[in-house]
C-alpha cells in the first residue's frame, strides 16, 4: 500500500482537464487523472465521459471521439494532444459492469509518446486507500475541474465535502460499489479523484493531515422518473437533480478491476 500524501501538489498535477470531442466539435468537459501500473499509463474519468452516454439511462448525449488535453512540455510550456477513445466505431477505453449495471469508470492506455514529451509526468497513488479511515461524515475533497475552469497553469481545483452514506455497505439494489459525498460539486468535475483528510491513529494535530484516495466521483445522484414520483416533495417543489449536492463516489476497486483488464489481452 502507498504512503498518504501530506501535500496534494503532486495530485493536482496528475489532474487534466478533458475537452471531450465530437464530429470535431468541443461538445463538453470533464476531469481526468493520470495512473502507471505495470509499466504503463492510463487516463482515467467516467465512462460517461469518455462515451457520451449514461450509465444508468443508457441516454446517449454525444458521441465522444477523443479527448484534448493540456500537458506540461519542456520550457515550461503548454502542449494540447488528442486522446483517441474510439477507432472506427470501435472503443478504446475499458470499463466494468455487473449483469445489469456499467460501473462509471473509465480508462483509457496513453500513448508512450505523449509521455515522452511531458516534462514530468505526475501519477496519481491509487494505493493510498485506507478503509479503517472512511467513516461518514469525515472531509473529503474532490480534485477536478468546474465548469472546465482552471485558474490558472492548467491546473484543477478542490472542492470541499463530507462523505454522506455508510462507505462500508455497497448501495442500491445492485449493490453498487459506490459511496455517497456531500459537496458543491458543479458540471466538469465528472472523473475527478476523491480524497479523505484523516490522520493515523496517535498522530499529533501538528504534524497535519494526510490524504489517502478514496475513489472516483461521477456527479451528482439523479432521481429517476420512478424515485420523482415516489418523493412528491421533489415534484411539488419543481426541484430538478442539480438542487442536491449528493454526490457519487465509485471506490477505488472498481478502478482496479477496469486496470487489470489491460492485462488480459
Amino acid at each position: 500500500m502507498d504512503e498518504p500524501y501530506k501535500d496534494l501538489t503532486d495530485v493536482y498535477k496528475s489532474c487534466f482537464n478533458l475537452k471531450l470531442v465530437s464530429n470535431n466539435k468541443v461538445v463538453t468537459h470533464g476531469t481526468g487523472f493520470l495512473v502507471f501500473m505495470k509499466q504503463r499509463y492510463f487516463l482515467i474519468s467516467n465512462y460517461h465521459v469518455f462515451s457520451g452516454i449514461d450509465p444508468f439511462t443508457k441516454r446517449i448525449a454525444y458521441n465522444i471521439e477523443n479527448a484534448l488535453i493540456n500537458i506540461k512540455v519542456k520550457n515550461n510550456k503548454y502542449e494540447e494532444v488528442s486522446i483517441p477513445l474510439q477507432r472506427e466505431n470501435i472503443e478504446l477505453f475499458k470499463y466494468c459492469e455487473s449483469e445489469t449495471q456499467v460501473y462509471d469508470v473509465a480508462a483509457v492506455e496513453i500513448d508512450f509518446e505523449i509521455i515522452e514529451k511531458m516534462a514530468e509526468p505526475y501519477i496519481l497513488k491509487i494505493g493510498t486507500h485506507d478503509d479503517d479511515a472512511i467513516r461518514p461524515a469525515e472531509n473529503i475533497l474532490v480534485i477536478g475541474f468546474p465548469f472546465g475552469y482552471s485558474p490558472g497553469s492548467h491546473l484543477p481545483l478542490a472542492k470541499q465535502g463530507i462523505i454522506s452514506s455508510l462507505p462500508q455497505y455497497k448501495m442500491y439494489d445492485d449493490n453498487l460499489p459506490c459511496f455517497l459525498i456531500d459537496s458543491a460539486t458543479r458540471g466538469g468535475m465528472s472523473g475527478a479523484p476523491v480524497f479523505i483528510e484523516h490522520r493515523k491513529p496517535g498522530q499529533l494535530i501538528s504534524s497535519g493531515k494526510l490524504y489517502s484516495f478514496l475513489g472516483v466521483y461521477s456527479g451528482r445522484v439523479k432521481l429517476s422518473p420512478i424515485d420523482r414520483d415516489k418523493y412528491s416533495s421533489v415534484q411539488k417543489a419543481g426541484l430538478d437533480d442539480l438542487s442536491s449536492d449528493i454526490g457519487m463516489v465509485w471506490k477505488p476497486e472498481v478502478l482496479l478491476k477496469v486496470l487489470n483488464l489491460f492485462f488480459l489481452e
